[in-house]
């Protein structure tokens, strides 16, 4: 399995993904790992109908996820991985899928958060989840499109302090 694209965005499957993440990764699969989505019939049903015949869909429970793919399920396949938060994030790597990149690209703001960009608000416990992933070696990046430029978690953490 080839993971092109680990990616926190509480949109999930939507346009940009499909219009700007799958062609730049080249994927094959997009597979959404939460416990929450993955009993919604509807939610699912909604976002497996946009998706194009071509890329295969998976919408799983994170660690049936990690499971899935730790098995080698889309061994052969271009894979997006999408979270739809920092805590699934963790708890997939806690789950034992191992990545090396995170990349944040959409969370809404709501009380306690702090905005960060345009798309991306944070609150303490985000910012300790991904820390710990930090620590564990994975380069966290947001960045909203694959063109637009990245900001790190050093900056990432640098101005949620200051605000």
């Amino acid at each position: 399995m080839a993971l092109e694209l680990v990616r926190i965005d509480c949109r999930l499957i939507h346009g940009q993904i499909l219009e700007a993440w799958v062609p730049t990764t080249q994927a094959e699969c997009l597979v959404v790992a939460n416990d929450v989505v993955a009993q919604d019939k509807i939610q699912r049903m909604v976002m497996e109908m946009a998706v194009p015949s071509n890329v295969e869909v998976a919408i799983l429970p994170v660690k049936e996820a990690a499971l899935e793919m730790r098995n080698g399920r889309w061994e052969h396949k271009r894979v997006i991985l999408l979270l739809i938060d920092s805590a699934d994030a963790l708890a997939l790597f806690n789950a034992g899928l191992k990545y090396s990149r995170l990349n944040i690209g959409n969370l809404h703001f709501s009380p306690n958060k702090k905005q960060i960009t345009y798309s991306v608000a944070l609150d303490s416990s985000d910012l300790e989840n991904l820390d710990q992933l930090n620590e564990q070696g994975v380069l966290i990046e947001i960045q909203n499109a694959p063109n637009d430029p990245s900001r790190s978690f050093f900056e990432i953490n640098k101005i949620y302090q200051d605000l």
